[in-house]
């Protein structure tokens, strides 16, 4: 798969991070990194596009009172795996479930 973008409905920003050149001359591979701005707002149809588009976990980086306010769907479901990984956190709880 080497689609850039992707358009599930109530998500306005997906897209494959494949492609992109690393330190070692190589590049990234298409269908293993899919960043998205709102997860969390995905239409029950957006929702069936990404699990569609192959998409099998999710890593929602939000801080907790971001997630307490837009909880994220696929948090109580197991249709996707969800882990909730706050980007700006520093406990070592948190480090150590977000390095698995």
């Amino acid at each position: 798969m080497e689609r850039r973008h992707f358009k599930w409905e109530g998500c306005l920003n997906a897209r494959d991070l494949g492609g992109f050149p690393t330190i070692d001359r190589r590049h990234t591979r298409f269908g293993v990194f899919v960043r998205a701005d709102t997860t969390c707002e995905l239409t029950q149809r957006g929702q069936a596009e990404l699990i569609a588009d192959g998409v099998k976990t999710i890593v929602d980086i939000r801080n907790d009172a971001e997630v307490d306010a837009q909880p994220n769907p696929f948090a109580q479901t197991t249709a996707v795996a969800y882990v909730h990984c706050p980007f700006n956190s520093t406990t070592p709880r948190l480090r150590r479930v977000c390095s698995k």
